[in-house]
């Protein structure tokens, strides 16, 4: 991926150094965790699972760590592929508690797309529960259709299945 007016992505075999300071930014403290955890089915709580899933991906999934450039910090990551078993061509982003609310994740998802464009994916989807608000309105604002629930359920969560085609 491409860097951003103020994000860069870091796509490489994650160091210990990235992924020591995405768990101290992102997932550190019942706050932190409780907010990274709160829209996904299966909780990341300890952070060798959230090394594992980051640089485990192989051909299935490719991940980014997200950098703001300007602070030089860690502020989440995003995904694509088949991360999430049955849900190949999908998209995934989380963004630290500390850093919701400013763009990020709309700019992150932008970047996302210019580049799956450019690799000649003519489409791609994204998931979420009905409960994740964020996720919904940044979606749509990048241009994602919702396609309504999925007929999946986790806790009192609806799933719910964007799309969006490329040009």
């Amino acid at each position: 991926m491409k860097p951003s007016n103020r994000l860069t992505f870091l796509n490489s075999i994650k160091t210990d150094t990235d992924l020591n300071e995405l768990w101290r930014n992102c997932f550190a403290g019942t706050e932190n965790l409780a907010h990274m955890n709160a829209h996904v089915p299966v909780p990341l709580t300890q952070q060798w699972q959230l090394n594992g899933f980051l640089n485990s991906g192989g051909n299935r999934y490719k991940t980014w760590i997200i950098k703001r450039i300007t602070e030089n910090d860690i502020i989440g990551f995003v995904v694509h592929g088949d991360f999430f078993p049955g849900l190949p061509n999908n998209i995934g982003f989380n963004i630290g508690l500390n850093y919701i609310q400013k763009g990020y994740a709309s700019e992150t998802l932008q970047s996302l797309i210019e580049h799956l464009k450019s690799t000649g994916l003519k489409e791609t989807y994204g998931h979420c529960f009905d409960t994740n608000v964020g996720s919904i309105r940044t979606m749509e604002k990048c241009g994602f259709k919702n396609l309504g629930p999925t007929g999946k359920t986790y806790g009192n969560a609806d799933e719910l299945r964007f799309k969006i085609e490329f040009e």
